[in-house]
């Protein structure tokens, strides 16, 4: 079998957490590999009643603003002035995260999804897919989940508070 990567379109959803700014980074990262374009998603949970869907559509402008400079944080905090920043850009949507992050992906023909996930473990994750596992099981493309950095995979054992 063969497999040939050649990706033109990266998406890289964004909550300014650390685990999304960690998977921003690597999609940046995968954009200068692959000399593409990555744009960062901002979905917004708008609620469901109109009063919220009018509040949400009032904040946007401010919020974009608070956005892209968030975005500029991620850009200084990473160092990552080797990517030409005219191919990274930024989207807003609202909605329920990983249908719209499935949606983007589906409409713009995006070759690699690259996304954060909590980690999360135990009872919550086996009742509550992460919009990571749903992204991934649904995307109509490849999707990188980086992992968070609860503690680094090594030979030797993992720390205390993940021993059993």
């Amino acid at each position: 079998m063969k497999v040939h990567l050649d990706y033109k379109n990266i998406l890289v959803p964004i909550d300014f957490s650390d685990e999304s700014r960690k998977a921003f980074y690597v999609a940046l990262k995968y954009s200068r590999q692959f000399d593409c374009d990555t744009t960062a998603l901002h979905v917004h949970d708008v609620g469901k009643t109109i009063d919220d869907m009018e509040q949400a559509a009032a904040d946007l402008g401010r919020m974009e603003d608070g956005i892209k400079r968030r975005i500029n944080d991620l850009w200084e905090d990473g160092g990552i002035e080797e990517v030409d920043r005219r191919r990274v850009h930024l989207e807003i949507r609202g909605g329920k995260l990983w249908e719209e992050i499935v949606r983007y992906a589906t409409e713009r023909h995006v070759d690699l999804v690259v996304m954060g996930t909590s980690g999360r473990t135990g009872v919550k994750s086996l009742f509550s897919p992460s919009a990571s596992e749903k992204v991934a099981r649904h995307a109509p493309c490849n999707v990188l989940i980086v992992k968070s950095d609860l503690w680094e995979p090594t030979l030797d054992a993992p720390p205390e508070k993940f021993k059993v």
